[in-house]
C-alpha cells in the first residue's frame, strides 16, 4: 500500500512544482550558485535553531487559554502589505497591530474563547482593541473649513480583521468546537486516543479543513499550490512553546514544515541573489504595485519556500560533520528574525533623526535621516 502524502509534503511538492514552472516562464528564477553561497554563510544549526522562539505574551495563562491566544494571533496574522500605512498611522506594523489588539482583548477580559463572541465581533471592536482609525478627513468642496470623514485605504485591513474573526466563529460552530484552542486540543487528544504520534502535518490539515482562513492555497498557470502559511506557523509556535512540557506538542514530523510563505522572505532571498525576478515583475515590486490576486505573487511565495528547502539541503551537504540539519521552517524563522532586528534598528535610527531635526540640529538631522535611509535599503524592509 502506498503511503498517503501528508499535507506538508504536498506543500513542499507543489511549491517546487510552481517554482519550476515560474522559472520556465521566466517570472522567478532560483540561482543555484547563490543558494550555495547562502548555505555557506549560515551559522551552525544550533544557532539557527536558537533563533526560533515562540510568541511570548506578558500574561499568565492556563494551557488551553494560551493555545487559544496563539491560535487567534495566527488566525489574524495577515496584512503585511499595509505595513507602511499602519506604521504612519499608529507606529505599528500589521503583526504588531494584531499583537496589540490581542493583548487589548485579553487585558479587557474579552471572551476570546467563545465562538459566539467571534461571530458577533464588530467594526467598533476592531477600533476599540486594535486602535486603528481607518477614516480620513477630506475638505468639502465649496465649504471652506468643513471636513468630511470617509474610509481610507486601511479600511480594507480593518474590514478583513472583522471578517476573519466572524468567519472563524462560524467555522468553529460548524465544527462543534467552542474555541480555536479547543479545536487544536481536541485534535491532539484524538491523536493520543488513536495511538498516533503527535504530527504537525495532521494538525495543519485539521486546521485547514475546519477554518477557511487557515486554508491558504493559490494557482499559478493552472497549477495549484498549497501553502498553509498560518496553520504551519501556529504548529511551529505550539511545538516551540509546549514541546518541553506536553508530549502532545512534541511533533515528530517538524522536518516537513515548510519555510514561511509570506511576502517578506522573498525580498530577503532576492536581496541575497537567490531569487531573480523578471524585469516586469521586478518593476512591479520596486514600484510598490499591489500584487494581491496576481499569479506571480503566488509564484514568488512558492519560490521562496522551494529556495529555503534548497538552501537547507545545500547546508547539509556542505556541513558533513554529523550536525543535525537545519529545517526549512527554522531557516525562514532565523532570516525573518534577522530582518526584524534590522527593521527595529532602522526605526530607532529614524526616531533619532526626527528628534535631532526637532531640536534644530540641521546638518546632524539630515545626516541621521540619510543614515536611516541607508539602513532601509540595507534591510530591504519593503516586501518582496
Amino acid at each position: 500500500m502506498v503511503a498517503r502524502e501528508t499535507v506538508l509534503l504536498c506543500v513542499n511538492r507543489t511549491c517546487l512544482e510552481v517554482a519550476e514552472a515560474a522559472a520556465a516562464a521566466g517570472d522567478v528564477l532560483m540561482d543555484t550558485d547563490a543558494v550555495s553561497k547562502a548555505a555557506a554563510a549560515l551559522p551552525p544549526p544550533a544557532e539557527v535553531a536558537g533563533a526560533c522562539r515562540f510568541l511570548r505574551l506578558p500574561i499568565r495563562f492556563q494551557a488551553e487559554q494560551e493555545v487559544n491566544a496563539m491560535a487567534l494571533f495566527h488566525l489574524l496574522d495577515f496584512g503585511s502589505g499595509f505595513d507602511s500605512l499602519l506604521l504612519a498611522k499608529s507606529g505599528r506594523d500589521a503583526a504588531e497591530a494584531v499583537q496589540y489588539g490581542l493583548l487589548g482583548m485579553l487585558l479587557h477580559g474579552a471572551p476570546v474563547d467563545s465562538r459566539h463572541w467571534m461571530e458577533a465581533f464588530s467594526g467598533e471592536q476592531v477600533f476599540q482593541f486594535f486602535g486603528i482609525d481607518a477614516t480620513e478627513d477630506e475638505p468639502v468642496a465649496g465649504l471652506p473649513g468643513v471636513m468630511l470623514s470617509r474610509q481610507g485605504p486601511l479600511g480594507a485591513f480593518t474590514g478583513k480583521l472583522k471578517e476573519t474573526m466572524n468567519e472563524g466563529g462560524r467555522a468553529l460552530a460548524a465544527a462543534g468546537q467552542p474555541s480555536l484552542g479547543a479545536l487544536v486540543l481536541s485534535h491532539l487528544d484524538g491523536q493520543v486516543a488513536a495511538g498516533q504520534p503527535p504530527s504537525a502535518a495532521a494538525l495543519v490539515e485539521a486546521l485547514a479543513e475546519a477554518v477557511p482562513s487557515f486554508d491558504d492555497r493559490g494557482m499559478y498557470r493552472g497549477t495549484q499550490v498549497y501553502l498553509y502559511r498560518k496553520a504551519q506557523a501556529l504548529a511551529q509556535q505550539l511545538h516551540l512553546r509546549f514541546r518541553g512540557s506536553d508530549d502532545r506538542f512534541k511533533f515528530v514530523d517538524t522536518a516537513q514544515l515548510a519555510a514561511d510563505s509570506g511576502n517578506v522572505l522573498p525580498s530577503i532571498l532576492r536581496r541575497q541573489g537567490v531569487l531573480k525576478l523578471s524585469d516586469s515583475l521586478a518593476a512591479a515590486v520596486d514600484g510598490g504595485q499591489d500584487l494581491q490576486g496576481d499569479e506571480r505573487e503566488v509564484a514568488l511565495r512558492a519560490a521562496a519556500v522551494a529556495a529555503c528547502a534548497a538552501i537547507c539541503r545545500a547546508a547539509a551537504v556542505a556541513g558533513g560533520d554529523g550536525e543535525p540539519a537545519i529545517e526549512p521552517w527554522q531557516l525562514s524563522m532565523f532570516l525573518l528574525r534577522q530582518e526584524e532586528q534590522c527593521t527595529q534598528r532602522l526605526r530607532q535610527g529614524q526616531g533619532q533623526a526626527q528628534d535631532q531635526q526637532a531640536e534644530g540640529e540641521g546638518a546632524g538631522a539630515t545626516a541621521g535621516a540619510q543614515e536611516a535611509s541607508a539602513r532601509h535599503v540595507a534591510c530591504g524592509t519593503t516586501a518582496y
